[in-house]
């Protein structure tokens, strides 16, 4: 016969089910998932689904190691209670303002220790730094997270828990990066690189691994592959350019390709014009550009492509960056004076989202006005 915890629940089975937490769930420290969708304690105010709830999310975070996830280098979902902590805890964040005063004290109770918070603020911010799932968006929103984990916070220990807890609490805005420990504080960037080798280094210092230095016996797909001269130099030197958004493949380009031929194909239908005819408008200049002579090397999730342009470069020879506009017609605009200068901002921008310091880099991260040699 199967145990009843795995047979089909029906909603009144579910509910006579829930007063099994403390000796069932708790005790055998299963996961909660099963029931979800079926019983959801916060979304029906069961006040006595608190404690059990609470003594999941301990049991969770003490399954694991941090030596274990940091030595494997696999997704840490995949070990054991590592995101079950992070479910137990979005779901008595869950629970109405009403109950969040019995909700902190049942979690206060638990006695969390440094390596189980170590534990729970890394599955936080691995949900987070997944895509801002809509159970982190309400656990900041209303800002229950952070009273939640603020009892928990020791501004003067320095420990593991502590360090890996404060960036949270960073990203719940319940301190700021200058509220940190010295030893904590992030090395913000004071300058967008020039050189491949400038933004290798920096890229480096900020913690993005993917980017780095070609090893000589290193064979890119690209390298029979005809391209402009900024990226031929960039894939020269360098490996790992994916993680900024750039291909590393023949097909990769193509698909770019037509994207920029369908951002055009719908705007020369909203404009009335032959496609042959169209030409794109660069903002805050008088240049038109010729679709078939720029040459897109990105794309973003807002749909606008990066596009370097061969007839547009700089006073030192550099080939100019422009955004290309997916829901304003026929429109770019200028997105920086080098692809190096433009791979800087991506590298930071990454960084400035992982460390939650966009405030810090905000001048950094701005496309640059058009300079006057440019807007004649």
């Amino acid at each position: 016969m199967r145990p009843l915890l795995f047979c089909p629940l029906e909603e009144e089975l579910a509910r006579r089910t829930r007063r099994l937490y403390e000796e069932v769930i708790a005790r055998l420290q299963l996961e909660p998932a099963f029931w979800h969708g079926v019983y959801q304690p916060a979304k029906e105010g069961d006040l006595d689904a608190v404690v059990p709830l609470s003594r999941i999310l301990k049991i969770s975070a003490g399954r694991s190691t941090r030596e274990a996830i940091e030595s494997d280098g696999g997704h840490p979902d995949n070990f054991e209670g590592f995101a079950n902590c992070r479910r137990s805890l979005f779901e008595l964040a869950a629970y109405p303002d009403s109950a969040m005063e019995t909700v902190r004290d049942a979690i206060i109770e638990t006695g969390l220790n440094d390596d189980e918070l170590w534990m729970l603020s890394s599955s936080i911010l691995q949900s987070c730094d997944a895509g801002l799932s809509p159970e982190f968006r309400r656990f900041v929103g209303t800002g229950h997270g952070k009273l939640l984990l603020e009892p928990f916070h020791d501004a003067s220990s320095l420990t593991l828990g502590q360090a890996r807890l404060r960036r949270v609490l960073i990203k719940l805005g319940a301190i700021s990066l200058n509220d940190l420990p010295q030893k904590e504080r992030p090395k913000i960037p004071k300058a967008l690189p020039s050189t491949i080798k400038e933004l290798l280094s920096l890229a480096r210092k900020l913690g993005m691994k993917g980017l780095k230095k070609r090893p000589k016996s290193h064979t890119n797909r690209l390298d029979k592959m005809e391209l402009p001269a900024p990226l031929a130099e960039l894939f020269e030197e360098t490996i790992g350019t994916r993680e900024l958004g750039i291909p590393e493949d023949e097909y990769g380009f193509k698909n770019l390709g037509g994207d920029l031929l369908d951002i055009i194909e719908n705007h020369v239908q909203d404009l009335g014009v032959a496609k042959e005819d169209a030409l794109f408008e660069m903002r805050d200049t008088s240049i038109s550009l010729d679709p078939g002579k720029i040459l897109p090397f990105a794309n973003e999730i807002s749909g606008d492509l990066f596009a370097l342009t061969p007839e547009l470069r700089s006073p030192d020879g550099q080939w100019l960056v422009v955004r290309c506009l997916h829901d304003e017609a026929l429109t770019v605009e200028l997105a920086a004076l080098s692809l190096v200068e433009h791979l800087g901002r991506r590298v930071i921008e990454e960084w400035a989202r992982r460390e939650m310091a966009f405030d810090a880099v905000a001048n950094l991260l701005k496309a640059p006005a058009v300079p006057g040699w440019l807007a004649k």
